[in-house]
């Protein structure tokens, strides 16, 4: 069963996109940090202009919502003055997500810096279409999404590789661009008259990509991007419940970090003890951490069926039981898009008109094994 085409679009800073609790403003910070200073400004921006909720993207985003449309300008403005935002079109829709604890001395670093700086000169992608950089000596963020994804070898040389194939080919730093370049023309030149320009992963699929871009093999991955405390390190690893928290939280936590990185899995990457008294995360086996969750109605004007709540409910069930395992992954989708898990997860339940359904080992838009679930249904009914 095909997925479901998503109403609206990717927001952007400079384009955002109407919901069901008013326009949703996507900021996307550079090297995916802020300052502790502009960590604040969001927040007191979310009080300001919207109506004080941050969505965390998978992404490593993070989205204002609730805005009016008469207080865009002067939100954008803001923005664009504490340099969380551009100006400029193209750097606008770019989407790039630097692989967490990258310093401003390393090779992942200065390629995150030159495709920033090359946004003017790449073609106009698709909204969705994204890049990764991923250098270290494991990678750690490769089931991200992503198109393009910037890696090392074993021998620790530069690779661009398509996502979905596993193989790549050696770049370098000065000719990085020029590589990309020359996918993004092959890229673009799948698109058949009439249709949208898949993502990178179904041509690799399709053994569609061109051998001269599959011919070497990555490092290996590691799970680094997990809750939990890195002291020797000096940095703890915090979770947003649901992807979401208010801007007091996030207000709370700017005062006790000089900067925090946005990462995926819905984490922030803190100072040491800087979660403590806040509502975000901190402990690995949160029950919270299991459960994927999106708006869900009224936030979301295609929602047919509220998702937080049942979702505070399933997570403490999976805290509280031994039954239930914070190994399985749980998604709550308001309707059949399934936009907050595009993957497939072991139980996913999802708004059906004045109902609950649920999937197992699949995706909202398939077709569901048991149907007609009130709430109180569902968390007697997962297992």
């Amino acid at each position: 069963m095909e997925r479901p085409q998503a109403k609206g679009w990717c927001p952007t800073t400079l384009v955002p996109m109407q919901s069901g609790d008013g326009l949703i403003v996507r900021i996307k910070p550079a090297f995916g940090r802020l300052t502790s200073d502009q960590a604040k400004a969001v927040a007191d921006l979310a009080r300001l202009y919207g109506n004080g909720f941050l969505d965390i993207t998978s992404r490593a985003n993070i989205q204002i919502r609730g805005v009016d449309e008469a207080a865009l300008p002067s939100l954008i403005a803001a923005l664009q003055g504490h340099d969380l935002a551009s100006t400029d079109e193209a750097r606008d829709r770019l989407n790039l997500i630097l692989a967490p604890f990258t310093d401003e001395t390393m090779i992942g670093y200065h390629c995150a810096k030159r495709l920033y700086e090359a946004t003017v000169s790449l073609p106009e992608l698709p909204a969705k279409f994204g890049f990764a950089i991923d250098t270290g000596e494991k990678r750690i963020i490769a089931n991200a999404s992503a198109d393009i994804r910037i890696e090392t070898d074993q021998s620790g040389a530069l690779i661009i590789r398509c996502d979905g194939c596993d193989t790549g080919f050696q770049t370098s730093l000065d000719r990085m661009i020029g590589d990309i370049q020359k996918v993004l023309a092959w890229y673009l030149a799948q698109k058949q008259e009439g249709a949208r320009l898949a993502r990178m992963a179904q041509y690799a699929h399709a053994q569609k990509v061109p051998k001269d871009f599959r011919l070497i093999t990555p490092n290996e991955t590691q799970d680094d991007v997990r809750v939990g405390a890195r002291k020797d390190a000096g940095y703890d690893i915090l979770g947003v419940p649901f992807g979401q928290c208010h801007a007091d939280s996030l207000s709370q936590l700017a005062m006790h970090t000089k900067q925090i990185e946005v990462t995926v899995n819905r984490c922030l990457v803190v100072d040491t003890g800087a979660g403590a008294k806040t509502d975000f995360i901190t402990k690995p086996d949160d029950g919270r951490l299991a459960v994927i969750a999106c708006p869900g109605a009224p936030a979301c004007a295609s929602a047919t069926m509220a998702t937080r709540n049942l979702a505070e409910e399933l997570a403490s069930k999976i805290t509280a039981s031994a039954g239930l395992s914070c190994d399985k992954t749980y998604h709550i989708s308001g309707c059949t898009k399934g936009c907050a898990a595009p993957r497939a997860t072991d139980i996913c339940i999802i708004g059906d008109g004045a109902h609950y359904a649920i999937i197992e080992n699949g995706c909202a838009w398939e077709p569901p094994s048991i149907t007609s679930l009130s709430s109180d249904d569902v968390l007697k009914t997962v297992k």
